[in-house]
C-alpha cells in the first residue's frame, strides 16, 4: 500500500510517525514530498521580507515573524506523546523552539528517511478505474518531472498559502500597507501610527507586539467580519468597525469615525485553496470563524474521494488533531472503519455544519463570562477529536488536559490578551485521580 504525504511541516511529520507506529514493518510504502529544502513548514523563519527562494527555486516565504509565540501552552501537552520540548523551552514556545521540537521529532524517529526535499507535487487526479492517484512530481534540483502514483494521499501543505487581498481599494492610500504575511518584526512599525485590521488571534498578537515600548506610536483596531472577543484594555488608541474608505493617510469607518495613520496591517487570513488537487476544492469562506470546513466528513475526508485526507484544517490545535486524524486515516485504509456512502457523509456534514455554524455565530455576541463557561470554538475542536475515537477505538480520545489548558489560556486571553503569556504553571491534584498532579495556569503576579 503506497502512501504519499505532501508537506513536511507539523501535520506531515506527525502523520509520518503515526503511520509508522500503527503499521507493521513493510506494510506501507511511504513517501513525503516537501517543496523546500528543510522540514518545519510554517515554523521556518525567513528574515528577508522579499520573496526568497532556496537553491532549487522553491519559495521559502512563510507567515513566521521573529517575535511569534504559540498562543497555547503547548509545552504542557506536546503534540506527540513520545517527544518532549527542551527543558528550557518557553511555556508558550517561540517559533525557534517549535521548529526545534519538530526537528527533534524527526531526528528521534529518523523521519527524514521518508522525505524527498525540493519536490513540488501537482496535477493530482484520482483514477476510479484503478483506485489510484496519479500526479506529477517536479524535482527542482534536477529540473525533472516524473509521474507518480499512490493508493492514498495525505495533504499536509497547510492553510497559510495565498494572502487575501484587501477588501477595499487601497490605490489612494499614501502610507504603507501590508498583509501580515509580510510582517517580520514589530520594529518595522517603530514610531508609526498603525491600524491593525482584524479580530483574530493574529490581529491580537500583532497589536500586542506593537504596544511594546519603543514600537508603534499609536495602535488602532478595525474589524471587518466580527468584533474582537478579547479584552484589549487601554493599550489601543481607538477601536472601530469596518473601513469605509481610505485616502492619502486618512481612514474613514462605517461607524462615522476617521483617523490618520502611517501604516495598515491587514490580518484577514488566507485563501484556503489547494492547486495540487483542483477537482476537490474546499470552502472555508462560508464558514463562520473559519472553523468548520466544507465539505469534509469529520474535517478530514472528502465525500467524493475517500482516499484523500485533508490534514489539520481549520482547528485551533492542528498539531494535536493531526495525530488523531492519522490514526483515523489508517483505520480507514485498513478497513477497520467503514465510512458512510457519499450521500450519508454529505448529510452528516450538513447536519453537523448547521449546528456548529449556529453555535459559532454566537461567539461575537457572547460576554466574557459566558465564554469562560462555554466556548463553542473549543467545544467544536473536542467534538471533532472525540468523534474519531467514537468511530474507531484505536484512535485515542482527546486528552482532557487539552481542554483544561486551552480553557485556561482562552480565559487569560479574554481577561488580558496583551499579557496572558505571562502566566506561570502550578500543579494541583486531579479531582478524579488525587494521586495525579495536573498543571494549571495562574497569573505570574
Amino acid at each position: 500500500m503506497k502512501i504519499i504525504i505532501i508537506g513536511a511541516g507539523p501535520a506531515g511529520l506527525i502523520s509520518l510517525r503515526t503511520l509508522e507506529e500503527q503499521s507493521k514493518p513493510g506494510e506501507l510504502e511511504i513517501v513525503c514530498y516537501e517543496r523546500r529544502s528543510q522540514l518545519g513548514g510554517q515554523w521556518v523563519y525567513m528574515k528577508d521580507q522579499e520573496e526568497t527562494y532556496d537553491k532549487a527555486g522553491a519559495p521559502l516565504r512563510t507567515t513566521m515573524y521573529r517575535e511569534l509565540k504559540m498562543n497555547t501552552a503547548t509545552v504542557l501537552h506536546p503534540p506527540h506523546p513520545d517527544v518532549e520540548f527542551s527543558p528550557d523551552a518557553s511555556l508558550y514556545p517561540k517559533y525557534n523552539e517549535m521548529y526545534q521540537y519538530l526537528k527533534d521529532l524527526a531526528d528521534k524517529f529518523d523521519l527524514e528517511k521518508y522525505i524527498k526535499y525540493n519536490c513540488m507535487v501537482s496535477n493530482i487526479v484520482f483514477d476510479k478505474n484503478t483506485s489510484k492517484f496519479n500526479m506529477e512530481v517536479h524535482d527542482m534540483l534536477s529540473d525533472k518531472v516524473v509521474k507518480e502514483d499512490a493508493d492514498y494521499v495525505f495533504l499536509c501543505n497547510g492553510q497559510y498559502g495565498i494572502p487575501r487581498k484587501p477588501y477595499i481599494d487601497m490605490s489612494s492610500f499614501s502610507g504603507e500597507w501590508i498583509h501580515y504575511y509580510d510582517f517580520r518584526d514589530s520594529t518595522q512599525m517603530r514610531g508609526k501610527s498603525v491600524l491593525v485590521v482584524g479580530s483574530s488571534w493574529d490581529a491580537m498578537d500583532i497589536a500586542s507586539l506593537l504596544s511594546k515600548p519603543d514600537r508603534a506610536k499609536q495602535i488602532h483596531l478595525s474589524w471587518h467580519s466580527a468584533p474582537p472577543i478579547w479584552s484589549y484594555g487601554a493599550k489601543l488608541t481607538s477601536v472601530h468597525n469596518d473601513i469605509e474608505s481610505v485616502s492619502e493617510k486618512t481612514v474613514k469607518f462605517k461607524d462615522g469615525g476617521s483617523i490618520e495613520v502611517d501604516a495598515i496591517i491587514f490580518c484577514h487570513g488566507f485563501k484556503h485553496i489547494h492547486p495540487v488537487c483542483k477537482e476537490l476544492e474546499l470552502d472555508f469562506e462560508s464558514s463562520p470563524l473559519s472553523r468548520f470546513v466544507f465539505p469534509l466528513y469529520k474535517h478530514l475526508v472528502h465525500p467524493k474521494c475517500t482516499r484523500l485526507f485533508y490534514m489539520a484544517r481549520g482547528n485551533i490545535s492542528e498539531m494535536y488533531m493531526a495525530r488523531s486524524q492519522a490514526q483515523f486515516a489508517y483505520g480507514v485504509m485498513k478497513g477497520k472503519i467503514r465510512l458512510p456512502n457519499e450521500a450519508e457523509m454529505l448529510e452528516d456534514i450538513e447536519k453537523s455544519g448547521t449546528y456548529w455554524t449556529k453555535e459559532l455565530m454566537k461567539v461575537p455576541e457572547m460576554t466574557t463570562e459566558e465564554l469562560k463557561k462555554y466556548n463553542p470554538i473549543l467545544e467544536l475542536e473536542m467534538e471533532i477529536g472525540n468523534s474519531y475515537h467514537e468511530l474507531c477505538s484505536d484512535v485515542a480520545p482527546m486528552h482532557p488536559l487539552i481542554r483544561q489548558v486551552h480553557t485556561e489560556v482562552f480565559i487569560g486571553i479574554l481577561d488580558d490578551c496583551f499579557n496572558y503569556r505571562d502566566y506561570k504553571v502550578d500543579y494541583r491534584s486531579n479531582p478524579e485521580n488525587p494521586a495525579e498532579q495536573l498543571p494549571y495556569l495562574i497569573p505570574a503576579n
